[in-house]
């Protein structure tokens, strides 16, 4: 998952249990995961043990389970947000 611009590329990721996924994010942008509600409302409060990559840092998550994971950056709302959804 990159930056270009105000968005994160892809803005949807899919894919499996078990798949890692790398992060390589640009100087201005970090990647804190919300939850769906904080999705919803635009808001960048973290949830507990979910992810985060502060500005210009590159890292990666094993995704463990199925579900969707919801993540902003935080100087960028409402527009900059994605999911990673794991099946």
């Amino acid at each position: 998952i990159t930056t270009m611009g105000n968005s994160f590329v892809p803005s949807t990721l899919n894919c499996n249990v078990g798949d890692t996924i790398y992060f390589e994010l640009g100087s201005s942008h970090n990647a804190i995961e919300v939850s769906e509600a904080n999705y919803n409302a635009n808001s960048s409060n973290p949830i507990t043990n979910g992810f985060a990559f502060d500005y210009g840092e590159s890292g990666y998550i094993v995704v463990n389970e199925a579900k969707t994971h919801y993540y902003v950056c935080t100087p960028h709302l409402p527009e900059m947000k994605a999911r990673i959804i794991v099946e």
